[in-house]
């Protein structure tokens, strides 16, 4: 049996632990951390839902496909796969989209932000 180098396994895994650190670890630096900690509670229930309707479309597609060979099930599962990933991509877009439209939609307050934060900046200190 062929083994190849001790900590290779290890090795091609640190770059699936680093991107998902990132991604939560970037959003949630200037959160406190109870604000970070109910953030965090929030991904496993999501993991599992997105994984429970991908499941359920499976399933469905199993079922719709009636599979005799092992490849005509491994089609159905990869079909319905497809069809959550594509869902999930599309309910993506949306909540960019509105993202993008609620934050185009108050440009008073980001103005007022602006000024304000400038004001302090060029304020001399107050003596106290």
């Amino acid at each position: 049996r062929h083994q190849g180098a001790p900590g290779a396994p290890q090795a091609l895994l640190v770059p699936f632990g680093a991107g998902p650190g990132l991604a939560l670890a970037l959003p949630l630096r200037d959160a406190g951390a109870g604000a970070a900690l109910f953030g965090l509670s929030l991904c496993f229930p999501a993991v599992l839902a997105g994984q429970l309707a991908a499941l359920s479309l499976q399933a469905a597609s199993l079922a719709r496909i009636g599979p005799g060979t092992d490849a005509q099930r491994l089609a159905g599962l990869v079909q319905g796969q497809r069809t959550w990933l594509l869902a999930a991509a599309a309910a993506a877009a949306v909540i960019a989209a509105l993202a993008v439209r609620a934050a185009r939609g108050a440009p008073d307050a980001h103005r007022a932000a602006g000024r304000h934060c400038a004001a302090n900046t060029a304020r001399a200190p107050a003596a106290r």
